[in-house]
């Protein structure tokens, strides 16, 4: 049985969390570069103390307004 690959988790996490946005929010970060948006969103989760993709997830679904802070520049 092989480990998981973590980049793969990250990927899939983020991809998803991605998904999420689009879909609730309207913002389609399709063009932007994947390690640019993951140290961004990173950037975001640390601020309000999320520790993986699903669980900032959650908490953008609680606080709706904060989805807008994704797209803006830091």
């Amino acid at each position: 049985m092989t480990e998981p690959n973590n980049g793969e988790e990250i990927d899939s996490g983020l991809e998803d969390l991605l998904v999420f946005i689009r879909d609730a929010r309207g913002f389609d970060f399709t063009g932007y570069k994947r390690s640019t948006l993951a140290r961004r969103v990173r950037k975001r989760m640390a601020e309000v103390g999320s520790t993986d993709f699903v669980e900032y997830r959650d908490h953008l679904k609680a606080a709706p307004k904060n989805s807008a802070t994704c797209s803006t520049r830091s």
